[in-house]
C-alpha cells in the first residue's frame, strides 16, 4: 500500500479531530528521542501515561480505538493485542510530523572510559 505523506500529514494537522492520532504519534517520538529502533513498539498504557504527562486527557478506551483505526490505515501494527509498533509507512509519517526531534532529540554518547593495560 502506498501513501502520500505530504497529503496524510497535512490532513492530519489541518482537522482538529485528527489530534488524537498525532498525539499518539507524538507520545511515541517523546518515548523514543531520536527513534533510534524504527518500530519501537508501546503498551496502550504506557501511551495512556505519555499522553497524561504531555498534558493531553484521554480515556484508555480513546487511544485503543485510535490505535485501530492508524493499524487499519496501515501506520501502526498492534502486536499481542496492546503493543502498538509504527510499521514502515507509520514511521516515515513521524518523520514528516516531527522532523526536528529525530535530528535534535539524540542524547551524546555514553562517556566510555577505556581500560589501561596494567604493566
Amino acid at each position: 500500500m502506498e501513501f502520500d505523506l505530504n497529503y496524510t500529514a497535512g490532513e492530519l494537522r489541518e482537522n482538529p479531530e485528527n489530534a488524537i492520532f498525532l498525539d499518539i504519534l507524538d507520545a511515541i517520538t517523546t518515548l523514543s528521542p531520536g527513534r533510534r529502533v524504527r518500530g519501537d513498539g508501546y503498551a496502550y498504557q504506557t501511551l495512556f501515561i505519555q499522553l497524561a504527562q504531555m498534558g493531553k486527557e484521554y480515556e484508555i478506551q480513546q487511544i485503543i480505538l485510535a490505535s485501530e483505526s492508524m493499524r487499519n490505515a496501515g501506520f501502526v501494527e498492534i502486536r499481542n493485542e496492546i503493543f502498538v509498533h509504527p510499521t514502515e509507512p507509520g514511521e516515515l509519517l513521524i518523520e514528516k510530523l516531527f522532523p526536528l526531534r529525530a535530528a535534535t532529540n539524540r542524547p551524546r554518547p555514553f562517556p566510555v572510559k577505556p581500560i589501561q593495560p596494567q604493566q
